[in-house]
């Protein structure tokens, strides 16, 4: 039965998923989104375009630090970009005084890329231009959608994808890793991520213009299973690069960036399951585990049949029985050919007693023979030789 349970332990494969929450460009039209990252954990998105828009557009990502002694950066990876060639899209940095304060302190044009048929996906993991801003307690990155299509037959061109993630200048949990080309923090649960996704680049530059990530950095597989085991509830497999992008998103039907369907709003978090292969450290685990179980039952089994004969051998000396598990020996019934019970099937008469000496040889003597006896009587009422008894006192 245990043998039966490792088995279907070791074939049972449970995915785990990592959320990215997908903003819309034409729900954040004009409006401030705030990523700034919890404590303990990171936070990261995605941006997309996906419909022609008549008017220009600017949306905002404001992260504010946990402390003042704390600063945080935004990193934006623009993957794909195919706009009409009358438009543009500029990135502008907001520096504020202070985490508290609503002013600005200072205000730079950091991103401009001009419109055309821009295609990311030629590069594994597709990537146009990124841009990460300064470290400072409140910064804001505002993406402004230049253009304005009359005709509206340019649709085809309006693809926008920028996926950000929020990084923090010095550590603040053991979940977090240093990401040597953006000099600063990020969290695990990223650098696990081998999708279509650029959340540390190997190399940065700081370009107004194209900048394409060429690669990525990954944590080696061991530890990221390893890190999904102790962050989550329950084993979970790792996703593999051959996942298309749209893969990622949870949609009753497949998706496109044109026909987004009814489930796809500015606050929709998609579902991502990790990769289809077994996870080599929850089968060891299952397997570990089975093997511990059956030591243990055994054991268990061992201390009980042991228990067992202790007791059976102080029941044996309780009651005098011989330590043998054979059955008990009766006296089979004889045939008395004598005496009353003659012709009586009976079992054999108890052997006779041993004689006693008794305590007297002879006979107790008779009430005539004491009182013929002569006592001897040195003084007192009786005279010598008398053999009669004192007559009592008279009052």
């Amino acid at each position: 039965m245990l043998l039966k349970f490792a088995t279907i332990l070791c074939l049972v494969e449970v995915t785990t998923a990592l959320v990215y929450p997908m903003y819309a460009f034409h729900n954040l039209c004009g409006k401030t989104k705030d990523v700034s990252a919890p404590k303990d954990t990171g936070s990261a998105g995605v941006l997309v375009l996906d419909r022609n828009i008549r008017t220009a557009c600017t949306i905002s990502l404001k992260i504010i630090s946990l402390s003042s002694i704390q600063a945080d950066a935004i990193y934006l990876n623009i993957k794909d970009m195919r706009l009409p060639v009358n438009y543009s899209v500029e990135i502008y940095e907001n520096v504020y005084l202070d985490r508290f304060s609503p002013v600005i302190a200072n205000t730079t044009l950091v991103k401009r890329l001009e419109g055309g048929p821009i295609n990311g996906s030629s590069l594994w993991p597709s990537s146009v231009a990124q841009l990460r801003s300064s470290f400072a307690q409140k910064v804001e990155l505002s993406i402004r959608i230049n253009g304005y299509n009359t005709t509206g037959l340019n649709f085809i061109y309006d693809r926008l994808v920028i996926d950000f993630n929020i990084l923090r200048e010095s550590s603040s949990t053991y979940y977090s890793h240093y990401c040597d080309a953006l000099e600063g923090y990020t969290f695990d649960q990223y650098l696990c991520d081998e999708d279509d996704r650029v959340n540390c680049p190997s190399a940065y530059n700081n370009s107004q213009t194209l900048n394409p990530a060429l690669s990525a950095e990954h944590f080696q597989s061991w530890y990221c299973d390893a890190f999904i085991l102790m962050t989550t509830s329950r084993p979970a497999t790792r996703r593999t690069t051959t996942d298309s992008y749209l893969s990622w998103w949870s949609y009753p039907t497949q998706p496109s960036y044109y026909n987004p369907g009814s489930n796809y709003n500015g606050g929709y978090s998609g579902s991502s399951s990790y990769s289809d292969r077994p996870n080599g450290v929850a089968v060891a685990g299952a397997i570990i585990g089975s093997i511990g179980g059956l030591v243990f039952f055994g054991a268990l089994v061992q201390i009980a049949y042991r228990r067992q004969r202790m007791l059976q051998a102080h029941q044996a000396r309780r009651v005098g029985v011989p330590r043998s598990h054979a059955h008990p020996t009766y006296t089979a019934p004889v045939v008395v050919s004598s005496g009353p019970y003659q012709s009586h099937p009976s079992y054999a008469p108890p052997p006779p007693q041993p004689f006693q000496t008794p305590l007297y040889m002879d006979a107790p003597p008779s009430y005539s023979e004491v009182q013929a006896t002569p006592t001897p009587v040195s003084s007192g009422s009786f005279a010598a030789g008398s053999n009669l008894l004192p007559e009592p006192p008279k009052f």
